[in-house]
């Protein structure tokens, strides 16, 4: 965070607004490439959570944007992280803000991080401890459908 790189972070709020489901996995299946090493695991997430952390997700988030698909399939956390990192037109309402990790003295450490509105710009120069932050993805079925070209241009 305090080199001065660019740095995107992309929060719980953003990444529940994506939902990879059965259905998405089996197009998944179709594709003659290396992501079908990764299709078991696919299929453990779309069983498994919806029943142990998206009910949680859900609630944590009412009253804001999400994938209506969250009941059936998982967040596709890094990948929703890397498009905003590499493909920042599929999202919209791009705040940047300070951050400062609080020093720790003594074990154990709450690993909190504290943010503050900045005037930064995406034209700034100075990166150090500023971070850029999508709140909307623009649209669910196009980033679904990055996410599918992605997967299926890898050679096996």
């Amino acid at each position: 965070i305090s080199a001065n790189l660019p740095t995107v972070i992309v929060p719980i709020q953003t990444c529940a607004q994506s939902a990879v489901t059965a259905d998405f996995v089996r197009r998944v299946e179709s594709c003659d490439s290396a992501a079908r090493a990764v299709l078991p695991k696919m299929r453990l997430q779309t069983w498994l959570m919806p029943v142990l952390v998206n009910r949680r997700v859900q609630v944590a988030l009412e009253g804001l944007p999400r994938s209506a698909a969250l009941d059936a399939g998982f967040i596709p956390w890094d990948v929703v992280a890397l498009l905003a990192a590499v493909r920042p037109h599929l999202f919209t309402g791009w705040d940047f803000l300070e951050v400062a990790f609080p020093s720790c003295s003594q074990e154990p450490c709450n690993g909190t991080m504290l943010t503050q509105p900045s005037e930064a710009t995406g034209s700034h120069s100075n990166h150090s401890n500023i971070v850029s932050v999508p709140k909307f993805i623009t649209n669910e079925t196009l980033i679904l459908e990055t996410m599918l070209e992605l997967l299926c241009s890898v050679s096996s």
